[in-house]
């Protein structure tokens, strides 16, 4: 939610107005920076019985997004909450895991990139997190050493997050994200920082757009 807040600050072109789609999906009376926050709060929600668990290839994501969903849902119905406000949440919850809106994909991104930050914190604390120390090293996670060079969580994590949805790389505000990502890097580690990002989002976004027949 600090990351929302953050967003209103600096990238205030993010909650002028809803886009198309979002103004079909959630109605034309509603705020967008009130719907980003509910969309990121309520994901933190369902993920209360299972734990906030990297993607990193260990994990069924369908059955998982389907326990988090139904568990929010349980909170909503067992509160009396208003049904509009239920389904409100329902339709919030899906388009952040299937990225169905510009407002999805922008939590989508959000559910990621705080812990990358909180992990490059942790290095400049001296409490770096490896991902190569884990028992075992998914498939997942040695296809982005190759890409990223660096077993360093923060950007294994960055690179498993584009590439499981390489689809954020067109969303309107992705630009602002990867700029939040090698700004905070650059904080904590110096200059040239994730100097791996920039080639491979422009690589990813050459093939997202092949895939939609987009000018390059």
């Amino acid at each position: 939610m600090y990351i929302v807040q953050g967003l209103r600050i600096f990238y205030p072109e993010m909650f002028a107005s809803l886009d198309e789609d979002e103004l079909k999906r959630y109605g034309n009376d509603r705020n967008r920076f009130e719907l980003l926050t509910r969309m990121v709060g309520d994901h933190e929600v369902g993920e209360v019985p299972s734990g906030d668990i990297a993607s990193d290839g260990t994990r069924d994501e369908a059955k998982k997004d389907a326990e988090e969903s139904a568990y929010l849902n349980k909170i909503y119905v067992d509160s009396k909450a208003p049904t509009e406000e239920r389904v409100l949440a329902n339709f919030l919850f899906e388009d952040q895991q299937l990225l169905l809106t510009t407002l999805g994909c922008d939590g989508r991104s959000i559910d990621k990139t705080e812990p990358i930050n909180y992990n490059l914190k942790l290095e400049s604390c001296g409490h770096t997190g490896w991902t190569n120390a884990k028992p075992f090293i998914t498939e997942l996670d040695k296809a982005a050493y190759e890409i990223t060079q660096d077993w360093r969580a923060a950007d294994i994590w960055t690179c498993n997050a584009i590439s499981n949805a390489p689809q954020l790389v067109l969303s309107r505000h992705a630009q602002f994200f990867f700029e939040f990502v090698m700004a905070s890097a650059e904080k904590y580690r110096g200059p040239g920082a994730m100097s791996w990002l920039p080639g491979f989002v422009s690589k990813l976004e050459e093939q997202e757009k092949a895939k939609l027949k987009l000018p390059t």
